[in-house]
């Protein structure tokens, strides 16, 4: 069956259907929902790895100050798993929100909103991490990295407290 028929169908199914184009919009929704969060968990994803890489190349080389700076890396490699879970697992928990009738054009604006601030905030991070992380770490790029991390979770709690506001 050709593209065109299938849309003719659909179409047909819609004036037939009350609701159903409402129904298509809202998969539209929950689809670049997922596609959000999945850009923002591969960012942190690629960070972490990252990480763990210059990790792993402190812990193989002798000395205190390295061991001390993974140690401290562990904390920032923990918290990126936690928001890369949280980015992932979010779509379950906003179901309802995307299941509403006629969601208002601002709840959407303030949604689109939280989703570029998440989404320069992974991007953030991803230009701190770069290519070439300082091996060791200085302590001051440790703490801008850590406050980056902070900065996405908090896009990640905004977003997740607005859809769970809204859905309601």
């Amino acid at each position: 069956m050709s593209r065109s028929k299938v849309a003719d169908l659909l179409e047909k199914l819609t004036r037939l259907v009350p609701g159903i184009s409402g129904y298509q919009d809202r998969e539209k929704r929950r689809a670049a929902d997922k596609a959000v969060r999945e850009r923002a968990a591969a960012a942190v994803l690629g960070c972490r790895e990252k990480l763990l890489g210059i990790m792993a190349d402190l812990a193989r080389t002798k000395g205190i100050s390295n061991l001390e700076s993974v140690g401290t890396l562990e904390q920032v490699a923990v918290k990126l798993e936690r928001v890369e879970d949280e980015l992932r697992f979010a779509s379950y928990g906003y179901a309802g929100y995307f299941d509403r009738e006629g969601i208002d054009l601002d709840d959407l604006k303030t949604l689109y909103e939280i989703d570029v601030e998440l989404l320069e905030a992974a991007g953030n991070l991803e230009g701190l991490v770069g290519d070439s992380l300082p091996s060791p770490p200085a302590s001051g790029w440790v703490k801008e990295l850590d406050d980056a991390v902070e900065s996405l979770s908090r896009s990640v709690s905004d977003r997740k407290k607005n859809l769970e506001n809204e859905g309601s």
